[in-house]
């Protein structure tokens, strides 16, 4: 997204203007951090978020067409914004994340009269996770919850088969991957116990829809190929076959080409052996490329100036003597914590203990936690004994992660660091 600050788009709580560190403090290297002197990031509280303010906003201020399916909730969420109770706020954040799936809930029960996607749909989507973005990370962390058919699912209608959740998942995942790379791993542990991928269910049913999906998702997130569990390849090349419509054919080989990750000469050679029209192949291709880049633009032009307007609203900020009800940790999905001012996918998330939170402790920790986030390296540099192992130690239990320690020498090679066959 060139011309774009990622930090512009992120807003988490990253202070660029800190001051210089001691010697003896761990610094962090991240491709964050190096924008230091680019631009100046006030705090953002995930766990003081005004939701009230946030449901009013969401329906004030979207221009996108409300899907059917999300009405009945936002009359809810407004009613409740109205007179916010502490104690209900855990079903609302299940409402606000029913409503992330409406609109790819709805596209699976009426796909389009000529069955095409088209990029520009997804901007409702895209405006409720702009409106809670602090708190995105929980809120798709709720789709992956074991309740989720009933928590979440049943707010958009009194029954959703599993292959509709699926399909509504996928949707969402491929519009909110756009701005939001944060989502991408919990995404993944929706889809981890699945067995069908959306190219099976591309066979059996509204396979025009299901492609399109299925190709925006995985130019989305490309770990979506090399899910274990899934078989891209017999599905799509059965879809493939000369007895289906020339644009499933060819968007079955599109999606194909992405599982596979081909080249483009690869691309090329399996799209001409399915000897179509070259304009349709060229027409559709333009469709395609066109449609991804016109919608990041959007996207990233939309995130940008809600972010700013969301911090100028004060919307996302920590306001100690606020009368509205706050998101607390205990009200967090199972898989997320707070670390640092930043929410990440934990395995089993628990109070740790060890470090004392200085200013340049919790900056560090949150530099850490907000590369993490977006699967972004971290390099530490400090003195020996400054506390860059301690760090990783600590967030490594913070999330419930394993933590595997490599220690380096100067016999060390690249047999010895990926093993040697």
């Amino acid at each position: 997204m060139p011309g774009v600050d990622l930090v512009e788009l992120g807003l988490e709580r990253l202070d660029l203007a800190t001051p210089s560190q001691a010697p003896d403090e761990p610094t962090i290297e991240t491709p964050v951090a190096r924008m230091h002197d680019t631009i100046r990031i006030r705090d953002v509280d995930p766990l003081s978020v005004d939701l009230p303010l946030a449901i009013k906003s969401l329906v004030e201020q979207t221009s996108a067409p409300v899907p059917r399916s999300a009405q009945s909730v936002l009359r809810r969420l407004s009613k409740w914004a109205k007179a916010p109770q502490q104690s209900t706020v855990s079903e609302t954040l299940n409402r606000v994340s029913a409503l992330l799936l409406a609109e790819g809930f709805d596209a699976s029960l009426q796909p389009p009269a000529d069955g095409r996607v088209e990029w520009a749909d997804g901007q409702f989507t895209l405006a409720v996770g702009l409106a809670f973005r602090p708190l995105l990370v929980d809120l798709v962390a709720r789709w992956t919850m074991a309740d989720a058919p009933t928590s979440i699912f049943h707010h958009l209608a009194d029954h959703v088969t599993r292959n509709q959740a699926h399909v509504a998942v996928a949707y969402a995942a491929g519009c909110l991957a756009a701005t939001a790379p944060q989502i991408r791993s919990l995404a993944m542990r929706y889809f981890a116990p699945t067995s069908e991928c959306l190219a099976e269910l591309a066979v059996s049913g509204d396979s025009l829809h299901l492609l399109v999906v299925a190709y925006r998702l995985l130019r989305r997130m490309p770990e979506a190929a090399s899910h274990g569990a899934w078989d891209w390849a017999s599905p799509l090349t059965e879809l493939m076959g000369r007895e289906h419509p020339s644009l499933v054919r060819l968007l079955a080989c599109e999606c194909l080409c992405l599982a596979r990750a081909l080249a483009d000469q690869a691309r090329s050679q399996l799209v001409g052996s399915l000897q179509l029209d070259p304009q349709l192949v060229a027409s559709t291709r333009a469709w395609l490329v066109h449609g991804m880049q016109t919608f990041d633009s959007r996207a990233v032009g939309l995130t940008v100036q809600t972010n700013r307007i969301n911090v100028e609203r004060r919307l996302w900020l920590a306001e100690p003597d606020a009368p509205h009800p706050w998101v607390t940790e205990s009200q967090l999905s199972a898989c997320v914590a707070c670390v640092g001012g930043v929410l990440l996918h934990a395995h089993s998330p628990g109070a740790v203990g060890g470090l004392v939170m200085t200013p340049t402790v919790a900056r560090n920790i949150h530099g850490m936690a907000l590369a993490t986030s977006r699967s972004e390296p971290v390099l530490l540099l400090g003195a020996a004994g400054s506390g860059k192992t301690a760090l990783v130690e600590w967030l490594a239990q913070r999330t419930g992660n394993d933590l595997v320690a490599v220690h380096v020498s100067s016999n060390m090679d690249a047999k010895v660091l990926l093993g040697n066959y």
